[in-house]
């Protein structure tokens, strides 16, 4: 197992990437904020998700600074943009490049993960307590797999994932996680979540290495143009406001 600190240009983001050697594919694992990636529980997901043969680059798209504004939180199109350069970032890392990829995104980072799979190489979405309700103005673009992890303690949540889940267009799933006091223990419940999005990964993970690919800032848009000073330069259009299910059933479940 490899461990590495990066630092990801042109926001300098910085990030951990475990590295199992093999591996089957990349998990990019993103908070939409400043500060998840120092969540002690995000840290046991991305070793638990490393154990199932999968590497992990978890970070946060915004920097420290960023997250003190909230409107920064909910910017999807900031968001967006910021894992759009992660994923330009990648295909020039040798050891990354070739790998199946995929992206484990909670809270706003689900929004701007649907935004960027509408036209990116993502091969599979996990979103955990996400609001994948966001990007309805893509929803119906989006054919990439995607699973919809959706805590209890959140019930607020349901819904909303719910209606995301019907408008999704590719395979798709929806499962409501217990809280930790239902499954025993805090571990448990990481072990839970590890085990649904891990195979939901590796399932949807294409065998054939993916080649490069850059990343743009949509149609006849070049990624090399120059940066704006907060969005890195690229124009996303901002959306608009229990069981796991196998990826051709596509009735809806109630969480």
């Amino acid at each position: 197992m490899i461990l590495r600190h990066v630092r990801i240009p042109p926001a300098g983001l910085p990030g951990t990437l475990w590295l199992p050697r093999p591996c089957q594919g990349l998990v990019v694992f993103v908070h939409g904020s400043g500060s998840g990636r120092f969540d002690a529980r995000s840290t046991a997901l991305a070793e638990a998700l490393s154990q199932r043969r999968l590497a992990v680059l978890l970070l946060d798209l915004l920097t420290l600074q960023e997250e003190r504004c909230r409107w920064n939180l909910f910017d999807t199109e900031l968001i967006a943009n910021r894992l759009s350069g992660v994923i330009r970032w990648i295909g020039g890392q040798p050891d990354l490049a070739a790998l199946a990829l995929g992206v484990f995104a909670v809270g706003t980072a689900a929004a701007a993960t649907l935004t960027v799979a509408a036209h990116g190489p993502i091969q599979a979405i996990a979103t955990y307590a996400g609001r994948p309700f966001l990007a309805r103005e893509r929803m119906d673009e989006i054919r990439v797999p995607t699973m919809l992890l959706v805590p209890e303690s959140q019930g607020h949540l349901a819904t909303q994932n719910q209606f995301a889940y019907r408008r999704l267009a590719g395979p798709k799933a929806i499962k409501t996680i217990p809280w930790a006091g239902q499954l025993g223990n805090e571990a448990d419940r990481t072990a839970s979540i590890a085990e649904l999005a891990g195979s939901w990964f590796a399932s949807h993970f294409r065998r054939k290495p993916r080649a490069p690919a850059a990343v743009t800032d949509g149609p006849g848009q070049s990624a090399s143009r120059k940066p704006h000073p907060q969005r890195d330069g690229q124009a996303f259009r901002r959306p608009r406001d229990r069981e796991l299910l196998p990826e051709t059933q596509r009735q809806e479940v109630d969480p």
